[in-house]
C-alpha cells in the first residue's frame, strides 16, 4: 500500500478496533470522516503495510512514565512535561539503539561511534572484586 496523502497508523491491539475499542476506534474514524481537507487513510501495521508500530510505542511507553512521575493537573501541566521529556529524550537520554550515544549525538556527527570496552571491563573487575568480598 502507497499512501499519497497523510495516514494514522494503528498497531493490531484492539483498543484500535472495533468492537473492543469502541471509544478510541470512533474517535478515530470522527476524525478522518470530519477532516476532508487533507484526506486521511488509517492503516494497519503488519496488515496494510510492511512495518510495525513498534518504535512509536516504545516512546509511548516511555511518556507515560513522565506523565506518571509529573503527574500534571492542567493541559499546561501536560505541554510541560512533555517538552521535558522531548528534550531528554533527545539530548540527555543515551539509547541502546544508537551504542549508548544521545540522539543528538547521532544527529551531529552519524559517524561517531563510542568504545565501551574499557568501561565494560573495569565494571567487571569491580564486579567480581565485590563478589570476592561477599561472605556467603
Amino acid at each position: 500500500m502507497t499512501c499519497d496523502h497523510p495516514f494514522t497508523l494503528a498497531d493490531g491491539g484492539g483498543e484500535n478496533h472495533l468492537p473492543f475499542g469502541r471509544q478510541a476506534a470512533i474517535a478515530v474514524a470522527d476524525l478522518i470522516h470530519q477532516t476532508p481537507h487533507p484526506r486521511i487513510t488509517k492503516v494497519v501495521a503488519l496488515q496494510d503495510i510492511v512495518f510495525s508500530n513498534s518504535a512509536i510505542e516504545g516512546i509511548n511507553k516511555i511518556l507515560k512514565q513522565y506523565l506518571r512521575y509529573y503527574n500534571p493537573q492542567t493541559l499546561e501541566a501536560v505541554e510541560r512535561v512533555v517538552k521535558i521529556m522531548i528534550q531528554d529524550y533527545g539530548s540527555k537520554r543515551p539509547h541502546g539503539s544508537l551504542g549508548g550515544l544521545i540522539p543528538m549525538e547521532r544527529y551531529k556527527d552519524p559517524t561517531l561511534r563510542l568504545d565501551r570496552k574499557e568501561q565494560i571491563q573495569q565494571a567487571r573487575a569491580v564486579r567480581i572484586e565485590q563478589n570476592r568480598q561477599v561472605n556467603c
